[in-house]
Formats: C-alpha cells, structure tokens, sequence
C-alpha cells in the first residue's frame, strides 16, 4: 500500500519549514482525545521564506498560481508532520479548502475543480 510519505518522494516533493505560530495564528491545532488536526490557514511560501503574491490574471499566470496552489498544500503537509510526527499517521481528511485571488478580468480557468 502506498504511504502519503511514498507519494511524496515519487512527486519529488520537498516540505518546507512548517510556519510558526505568529500573534494570534496557530497553524495547526490537535484535539489528541478526538483524534483530529485541525489545520489553520495556509499560503504559498518559498524556499527562502518569502510569499507568493498577487492575482492570478493580472499579476500572476496561471502556470504560477498552480505552483501556488502546490506549494500552499506542501506546507500544510509539513505541518501536519510538524504536528504529528509523521503524515502517515493521517486516517482522512474532513474537509478542504482552497481560495484562489483571480482578476475580475481573468478567464484563467480557475472556476474549474482540479483533483
């Protein structure tokens, strides 16, 4: 059976730096007695720490913005192993959401659902 982990070595992803809890931000919070992770807003985030900005259409392509997306849910992951010690330990997911910033004069194709 293929691991979350497995996936993630042969898509070649690299986790970043989980982000730090900031002012009244925690990025993740785990109800151990219930079994859940509750995972805080994320965004897309280099290497080198700086963010991802702009709107797709007017200040970002498309091409970017999915790299966006990509690097938004890399970081989730690393919290998520940050968190519980391992992404394995992952049963399921509840509930995802993603929020894209488009131009109003974008035809971008991001009124689309991409699985």
């Amino acid at each position: 059976m293929t691991t979350p982990r497995d996936r993630l070595e042969k898509l070649r992803a690299e986790l970043p730096s989980p982000p730090k809890p900031a002012g009244l931000y925690v990025p993740a919070v785990h109800l151990t007695n219930k079994g859940l992770l509750y995972i805080s807003g994320h965004g897309p985030t280099l290497m080198s720490g700086d963010w991802v900005k702009g709107k797709v259409g007017a200040d970002v392509t498309t091409a970017e913005a999915r790299q966006a997306a990509r690097l938004t849910a890399l970081a989730m992951l690393a919290t998520i192993e940050d968190v519980l010690g391992d992404i394995n330990r992952v049963k399921r997911v509840v509930k995802s959401l993603c929020m894209v910033n488009v131009s109003n004069q974008s035809s971008c194709g991001f009124d689309q659902i991409y699985l």
